[in-house]
This record gives C-alpha cells, structure tokens and sequence, in this order.
C-alpha cells in the first residue's frame, strides 16, 4: 500500500465517516454533520486523484446532504437541527437509509 497524500486523506475521512456513524446518537447534529462534510471532502479528494468517478459523485452528494444538515442547524437558532424528524435520530445525513 502506497502513502501518497490522497490514500493518506482518503483514510482520514473514512476514519471520520465511520467515527461519527459510531458516535451518531451523542453527537450534536452540528458535529455530526461536520464530521461527514469533512470525511465525504476527504474521500472526494481521493476519488478524484484516483480517477473513481461514482465515488466522487457519492462523495459530493454525501457532502451536499451535510451541508444541508448544518445549514438546518444553524437556522435552528441554537445551532442543533430537529434530529427526531427524519426517523433515524441520526439527521438526515445519516449514511444508514435502512433507519436503524
């Protein structure tokens, strides 16, 4: 396994991705989102110096979804959005679509 700077980013934000699906029920939603944009950015990185193309798609759209989330939160007014709402607990940047 190479340690160019893209495989190095690449684990960082899977490292990120998985941390804050693990921590998903006591992270703020705040927290919660800006853990996946910065891991979604992180595999973004390395899909596109790999050339992976659907991934870089995923990556983005997994990266529009948090922003969203954070945008919601902020609109919230105490920077924390209604996770009940989506019926994960989780927000809806919540990368587990079966809702458990």
């Amino acid at each position: 396994m190479s340690f160019d700077a893209p495989t190095v980013i690449g684990w960082a934000g899977m490292i990120l991705l998985v941390t804050a699906y693990g921590l998903r029920k006591s992270l703020s939603t705040t927290r919660y989102a800006l853990f996946n944009l910065v891991g979604a950015a992180a595999l973004a990185v390395t899909c596109y110096a790999t050339k992976a193309w659907p991934l870089l798609a995923l990556e983005l759209v997994w990266a529009g979804i948090a922003i969203k989330d954070l945008i919601g939160a902020r609109n919230a007014g105490t920077g924390e959005a209604d996770t009940a709402s989506s019926g994960t607990g989780t927000g809806t940047g919540d990368r587990n679509a079966s809702g458990s």
